[in-house]
């Protein structure tokens, strides 16, 4: 259905999520503020017929036709979204038919990135990012940035808090952060519980330089900032003093409810500041 990839080798693209709601400009605008991280962007916005379309009508009584309307209205919000971006930054956009989750999961599965805002915070816990920004979370098979509504587009990103553990999802988190990190400084920050805390140098059990040496540009010692201390990670790295917030996911994606685990979860349902999931890539994933 998709094609998204850019014009130049190794060009990084990225899929935004626009449906004209505060929570969706900001995000778009924070993808426009970082091309570090973003490259050219891919503006997709879905639509969908109403619910009453499946339903027989009334008897004499016509069904409206209503796709042209709605995919006019779609058309308009990313007109009036895009209107002020430079061209060379954006790829052509695309207004689709379907759920936005699913819509822009698969587009995505074409892309590096995919950036999505938040409705903001609301009484009910599980509906904080909406069913859209929930669905890109739970399927997602690249990273996602998940963008709270009160976030700064325009803030510089000065530095990047990664959450690490020692796993493959925190190795992954920690790659990603290396590579998008343009001059920002990076903080990895293992936070530990009943276990005791472990030595930098020991979360990897060693395959630090290996695993990352050879995307550090050259450097011969990847330039992170550890920091070690004890607490609940779910609440200890959304209040780490950063603009961007890394963290990996796990387990297998037929049990995706388990996969991101309950840190991943809980930085996801109550971000901060813009957050970024990290997916194992699939050779790293069981079943």
């Amino acid at each position: 259905m998709y094609s998204v990839h850019g014009d130049q080798p190794g060009e990084r693209v990225t899929v935004v999520g626009v449906d004209g709601s505060p929570g969706s400009i900001t995000a778009l605008r924070w993808a426009v503020a970082h091309p570090e991280i973003c490259g050219r962007l891919h503006p997709i916005c879905a639509w969908r017929q109403p619910f009453w379309v499946m339903s027989p009508p009334k008897v004499g009584r016509a069904l409206p036709a209503i796709d042209d309307s709605l995919v006019e209205a779609a058309e308009a919000v990313l007109e009036d979204a895009l209107r002020d971006i430079d061209p060379e930054r954006l790829m052509p956009s695309d207004v689709a038919h379907g759920r936005a989750g699913e819509v822009l999961v698969e587009a995505a599965g074409h892309a590096d990135l995919l950036v999505v805002g938040t409705r903001g915070r609301g009484a009910v816990t599980d509906r904080l990012l909406g069913s859209t920004s929930l669905h890109c979370v739970m399927h997602t098979t690249v990273p996602l940035v998940i963008i709270p509504p009160e976030t700064e587009p325009d803030d510089e990103l000065e530095r990047i808090v990664v959450g690490v553990d020692g796993s493959a999802g925190g190795l992954a988190a920690l790659r990603w952060a290396l590579e998008h990190r343009g001059s920002a400084e990076v903080e990895a920050v293992h936070v530990y519980g009943a276990g005791g805390p472990v030595e930098p140098a020991h979360l990897f059990d060693g395959a630090i330089e290996d695993a990352l040496g050879p995307i550090a540009f050259g450097d011969p010692t990847p330039p992170i900032e550890w920091v070690v201390t004890p607490g609940d990670p779910r609440v200890i790295l959304p209040r780490r003093q950063g603009q961007l917030l890394v963290v990996g996911t796990r387990g297998e994606r037929r049990i995706r409810h388990l996969v991101l685990g309950s840190v991943a979860t809980a930085v996801a349902h109550h971000p901060n500041h813009p957050t970024v999931l990290v997916p194992l890539p699939n050779d790293e994933l069981g079943g």
